[in-house]
């Protein structure tokens, strides 16, 4: 007697986990350049204007600095505070 395994769908992430196709990745930079090089004329150009308005825009001076030097590493600090007990069970008083 069949126990129902074979119905059940299988993974549900199958095909979509991971990292995206190279190929992908490779289109969607040319996207990009292109893009860039349609509206500001050159890359250069436009990371000129994301320089001109970092000068009044944090967003804008983050984003010049992450391409420019790199992203920081995100560091998260965790603390745990486990409770001891004041006085030890097999303590007798």
């Amino acid at each position: 007697m069949p126990d129902g395994r074979s119905n059940n769908g299988g993974h549900s992430t199958k095909g979509y986990a991971g990292r995206k196709p190279k190929a992908d990745e490779d289109r969607i930079r040319g996207l990009s350049i292109n893009a860039l090089q349609e509206v500001f004329g050159s890359e250069e150009k436009a990371f000129e204007h994301i320089a001109s308005m970092a000068r009044e825009s944090f967003p804008h001076l983050k984003l010049l600095l992450e391409y420019a030097y790199g992203k920081p590493m995100e560091s998260k600090q965790i603390n745990t505070f486990i409770e001891q007990p004041l006085f030890p069970e097999h303590i007798s008083l």
